[in-house]
This record gives structure tokens, sequence and C-alpha cells, in this order.
């Protein structure tokens, strides 16, 4: 059974913090469509990845871990 990771509070703050993100719980991030809307035309661009994305989306690399994320 794969182990959860839960966001701090100090992290909570600053996904808050990014314009794309809707809400936060201890364990899941919700988007805005916006940045739905932004992924789509960003994804497929050449050597565009979703950490990537994240990343260009502005926020820290390794704050959402994309690999777990459900779309």
């Amino acid at each position: 059974m794969a182990t959860r990771d839960y966001f701090t509070d100090e992290e909570k703050a600053e996904l808050l913090s990014n314009p794309y993100t809707a809400r936060v719980s201890d364990s899941r991030v919700i988007f805005t469509l916006a940045f739905k809307k932004f992924v789509i035309a960003n994804i497929d661009k050449p050597k565009m990845n979703a950490p990537k994305i994240f990343v260009l989306a502005g926020y820290r690399k390794g704050l959402i871990n994309a690999g777990t994320m459900r779309y």
C-alpha cells in the first residue's frame, strides 16, 4: 500500500499563494480552471512534461509530486 504525503502548514500557504490554486487540504490540491487550460495549452509543446508545467506555472520544484496526481 502506498504511503500518502501530507502538506505542512507552510506548504499549504505556499500553494494558496499561487493564483492557479483554488483550494488545498492536508493531502490534496484543487486547481483552477485557468490552470487546467494552462496545462492543455502547454502539454504538447516539445520537451514539456507535468513537472515542468508546474514550475512554469509558478509552483516550486518538488512541491507537487506530479507522478502521483490524479488528473
